[in-house]
């Protein structure tokens, strides 16, 4: 079989301790180097059908290759772009270019974000992080946090208890998170609506609170997703929530991952989602969105 690469979305954090070199030497314990620059080189071209354009040095092909010191060392010497020299051993020689990113707004309107009432939650169903991505439904809540899903129009909200996750929590917003919307956690209802408030002032990102104070925003300007900055700045921004949601007592390995697929419909087993808290093995929504 021809195997392809893929980081699959990992953190900034990954790609700055290991990212492709680190990957490759793994393949290339079990399959040898050149299998293993296959799967980041040829395979994926050829699975594209671009490999008229990539994938290997011949004529006709673009000149974007990398020098290696050997078949087995994965970190290049030198980067070619376009026949030219861009990169020697780990130093830019040409600035990057700025990719052309047309900014999108996720649509936030003059609604209540920071009406406290608006994060008060009863009786809910329970959902508990068993690692940084798999939900199990349960029935104890003795260290939750509420969880909303809220509608950037302001239109609806879905809620739940969330175990297994940020116990010492008492307020955050973001919307890094799988579905277009505002994910709001905490256990303070004043600091949750504080996060959420200034979240919808930024037209999306993180925000942290304690109390009524926002200790820590940082906007997400392309989408709610990502910085518009350089890579440093991105993993910054992961540095501090991981410092922070260690301060919450976060217990499992990857909270952007966490943060990302809490809403998401296509991993067991219940998810915060538009169609409400749905369970996704039976494919329902055990309660429906409410008006916010």
């Amino acid at each position: 079989p021809r195997l392809l690469l893929t980081t699959d979305g990992a953190a900034p954090s990954f790609y700055a301790r290991e990212g492709f070199p680190g990957l490759l030497r793994r393949v290339s314990a079990w399959a040898g180097p050149i299998e293993a620059l296959r799967l980041a080189t040829l395979n994926p071209a050829t699975f594209l059908a671009l490999d008229g354009l990539l994938g290997g040095l011949a004529p006709g092909r673009l000149a974007d290759f990398l020098l290696l010191e050997a078949p087995d060392a994965f970190a290049p010497l030198a980067v070619y772009v376009g026949g030219e020299l861009v990169a020697r051993e780990g130093r830019l020689l040409e600035p990057l270019p700025a990719p052309p990113w047309r900014k999108a707004s996720l649509g936030f309107v003059r609604a209540p974000f920071g009406d406290p009432d608006r994060y008060l939650l009863g009786s809910a169903p329970v959902l508990r992080l068993e690692n940084a991505v798999i939900t199990r439904q349960t029935r104890e809540a003795s260290e939750g946090v509420a969880a909303f899903l809220l509608d950037p129009g302001g239109r609806w909200r879905v809620g739940a208890w969330v175990e297994g996750f940020l116990p010492r929590l008492e307020g955050f917003a973001t919307t890094f998170t799988a579905v277009p919307g505002l994910l709001v956690l905490g256990k303070d209802p004043r600091a949750m609506a504080r996060a959420a408030e200034a979240v919808a002032a930024m037209g999306g990102g993180f925000a942290w609170a304690r109390a009524d104070q926002v200790v820590w925003a940082e906007p997400l300007p392309l989408w709610g997703y990502m910085v518009d900055g350089p890579f440093s700045q991105a993993l910054a921004v992961e540095e501090r929530l991981w410092k922070l949601a260690s301060a919450a007592g976060y217990p499992h390995g990857d909270i952007l991952y966490s943060l990302l697929f809490l809403t998401c419909d296509f991993l067991p087993d219940l998810r915060l989602t538009p169609r409400g808290v749905w369970a996704v093995k039976e494919h329902r929504a055990v309660t429906l969105p409410e008006a916010f």
